[in-house]
């Protein structure tokens, strides 16, 4: 759980909040098995989206802070790569 939260750069109740929508579904995908009624499925079908857009909100907030970084670290690359070039110019003269 811990490695988890360092992958993903969630805060431990961001992790606890995706482990339980996802215990949530694993629940509704049991009812689901059981159910009999079309009106049932819908039903959970109706529980099951909260669950899922929130998990993706989780997920997609922190796509971007990492797209945002990686940007930056490109960006900082960049610049000593030409800083580089530039050096190695100054020092062939």
């Amino acid at each position: 759980l811990i490695r988890l939260r360092d992958l993903l750069g969630l805060s431990l109740e961001e992790l606890v909040e995706l482990a339980e929508a996802e215990e949530a579904r694993t629940a509704l995908r049991g009812q689901w098995a059981e159910s009999a009624t079309d009106e049932e499925r819908a039903e959970i079908v109706e529980a099951a989206i909260p669950l899922v857009e929130r998990q993706l909100e989780l997920l997609t907030s922190r796509q971007q802070t990492l797209a945002a970084f990686s940007d930056e670290l490109k960006d900082k690359l960049t610049r000593l790569k030409r800083r580089r070039r530039s050096l190695s110019a100054i020092q062939r003269r």
